[in-house]
């Protein structure tokens, strides 16, 4: 028999999070008050305190995580192709291009292809000037 899969919603979460992180109640109380687990109450809890810091944050520019753990600007998603922003991530992290190609399965070659079309759609000249594109989701103005 094939168990189904619950979701819960970010409110939720938060909630038994909440509750968890308060300490007026234990941990197996929290989960058959919610009819959770206690492993699922404490991944809630550990997961509530790893993003705490993001709220305080002063860049009020918002942003997402990605699986590499980069923070890109959504605006630069809009513009590159789905292997683009993998190169990109990669190249950010300060691989070579042959590190690069072995991570991505692909020839450095292909990477640098790929960097140069990067490039060129966001409009920078060197690779110090993308990564401050991707980390500020700016480019520094050019006086003429």
């Amino acid at each position: 028999m094939k168990r189904i899969r619950r979701t819960f919603t970010a409110e939720f979460r938060a909630e038994v999070a909440l509750a968890a992180l308060k300490g007026d109640k234990t941990l197996p109380q929290i989960a058959s008050m919610y009819g959770l687990t206690t492993t699922q109450v404490s991944k809630f809890r550990k997961l509530a305190v790893e993003r705490l810091p993001r709220l305080f944050c002063e860049d009020p520019m918002p942003i997402t995580t990605r699986p590499l753990g980069l923070e890109l600007v959504d605006r630069v998603h809009a513009k590159l192709t789905a292997r683009e922003r993998e190169v990109l991530e990669v190249i950010t992290k300060g691989f070579s291009h042959r590190e690069a190609g072995e991570l991505l399965g692909i020839s450095p070659r292909t990477i640098e292809v790929h960097k140069s079309r990067i490039m060129a759609k966001l409009h920078v000249s060197s690779v110090a000037e993308l990564i401050r594109f991707v980390l500020r989701g700016d480019r520094p103005r050019r006086e003429l």
